[in-house]
């Protein structure tokens, strides 16, 4: 079971990990804005705000998938 536990956590801050790579070439291609809008979310005025948001809203999305 402790092999397994970690496994889990290691599997998600890959997930994450992966993530955080997406997000950050969304804002180098400007494409930030248009995201959230798109995904119907909020638009901080702050990059780092529309990154945590972003990161947020995809995390959101990797687990629902997990958990169906």
């Amino acid at each position: 079971l402790d092999g397994f536990m970690e496994m889990a956590r290691f599997r998600i801050s890959f997930e994450e990990a992966k993530i955080e790579k997406e997000v950050i070439e969304i804002i180098k291609q400007k494409k930030d804005k248009a995201y959230l809008q798109e995904h119907q979310l909020p638009v901080p005025s702050t990059q780092s705000a529309r990154r945590a948001t972003i990161v947020a809203h995809k995390l959101s999305l990797v687990k629902e998938k997990q958990d169906v």
